[in-house]
């Protein structure tokens, strides 16, 4: 059967193959498809997409995204993170570099 189809035909066969639960193998059996020239198809319709199409589309992110991002952000510009063995110390970024000189010396003694 596979040798007969128009590329208008293989399109709306792999359409309905990604609207399947079916394996590749399974849809092919099932459809009485070769199982080579089914991807061979499939790689070539995804080449042509691919190619009529360069982007590809992005939602804007949620009020959730946003704000843990914000948050992040803040996070990274209010203070220092101090790295010592397995702790993490934020310290404010307030600090003077005297303060923050004498922490380091008191943590590497």
């Amino acid at each position: 059967m596979s040798n007969q189809l128009t590329s208008k035909e293989w399109s709306a066969l792999i359409q309905n193959y990604h609207q399947s639960e079916l394996s590749p193998s399974e849809f092919c059996r099932h459809h009485d498809i070769d199982l080579k020239a089914f991807k061979s198809q499939q790689r070539k319709l995804k080449a042509a997409s691919d190619e009529d199409n360069p982007f590809i589309s992005v939602s804007p992110p949620t009020a959730q995204e946003i704000e843990s991002a914000r948050a992040r952000l803040q996070q990274n510009y209010s203070s220092l993170r101090l790295d010592v063995g397995a702790c993490q110390l934020y310290i404010p970024a307030s600090v003077t570099p005297q303060w923050l000189a004498q922490v380091i010396r008191e943590i590497t003694q």
